[in-house]
């Protein structure tokens, strides 16, 4: 199998086998393949996914119950795991801040979706996912704020905003997917950046990598109050209960916007990068290794 022709290809001694995600492969390793820990992670709700709901929570649970430990990227999933396993921690996900912050302290390329563009623009950078993302609330959002942009950045594989006719209003632009490195310029550009979820048993497992990314450039960020890990933000990020909430803290994020916010925002994001997610990694696998 694969992972034995690598071992043996490039003479691996020791090595922590994780596997992320995939409970449909290799949930027991053959006996010969003794890595130091197996580590299973999880990074969704596996049971609200109609591709992975039949077979995956039966899978995952092999997967968590054979790992000597697991890692969950939210505070729901951490929940949801510990029924399978004691041996659970949370480690959720981070943002390249560092790329994110040339949107705060250097002078980017404006997009050509907004030249010649003098109106605020609120901003949603992520995928245009069926499942997660509230379009009703977006709708809401393009007629409330019709003196505004409504810029959505992102792959949109279903197209479902069109079912809502969000293609046909005047101040919705809508982009499609862009590269990573991109991205840094269309939030330069925006006054409000948003991210617009229902609320429900798929995004209360979510981690929201987004914010991160959001606070780095310094932009003010409202979203709705999808899951126990956005609460955590709730002194960087303005966090809505209704739509009607979210509509006017829009309005309020923007009029409140200053320097000082924007530095706040930035620091805030600056402790939820890689770097710091690696550490806390080998202070969770550290001591298994140990007990080894």
């Amino acid at each position: 199998m694969t992972i034995s022709r690598i071992i043996k290809d490039y003479d691996v001694k020791k090595y922590i086998f994780i596997n992320s995600f995939n409970p449909f492969y290799v949930r027991q390793l053959p006996e010969k393949i003794r890595p130091l820990l197996k580590i299973y992670q999880t990074v969704d709700d596996i049971a609200q996914s109609g591709y992975t709901s039949k077979h995956g929570p039966r899978l995952e649970k092999k997967a968590v119950a054979s790992a000597d430990l697991t890692l969950a990227t939210s505070q729901q999933l951490t929940k949801l795991m510990k029924a399978y396993s004691s041996e659970v921690h949370y480690l959720p996900n981070a943002a390249d801040v560092e790329l994110f912050k040339t949107a705060a302290f250097t002078k980017l390329d404006q997009p050509n979706e907004l030249e010649g563009n003098e109106k605020k623009v609120i901003g949603y950078v992520g995928n245009l996912d069926r499942l997660r993302v509230d379009y009703l609330l977006l709708k809401k959002i393009a007629e409330f704020h019709s003196d505004k942009i409504l810029l959505l950045v992102g792959p949109s594989k279903y197209e479902t905003y069109k079912d809502f006719g969000l293609d046909k209003y005047p101040n919705v632009v809508i982009t499609g997917g862009k590269k990573l490195e991109e991205l840094p310029g269309y939030l330069q550009n925006i006054n409000c950046a948003i991210i617009p979820f229902v609320c429900n048993e798929l995004t209360k497992s979510i981690y929201p990598l987004k914010v991160n990314e959001y606070l780095a450039t310094g932009t003010p960020v409202v979203s709705s109050r999808f899951s126990d890990d956005i609460n955590d933000f709730r002194d960087a990020a303005y966090l809505a209960d209704s739509h009607e909430d979210f509509l006017n803290k829009i309005e309020e994020a923007i009029k409140s916007d200053n320097e000082e916010n924007r530095k706040f925002r930035i620091q805030f994001a600056e402790k939820n990068t890689w770097s710091a997610r690696v550490k806390s990694f080998w202070e969770i696998v550290g001591p298994y290794i140990e007990s080894k």
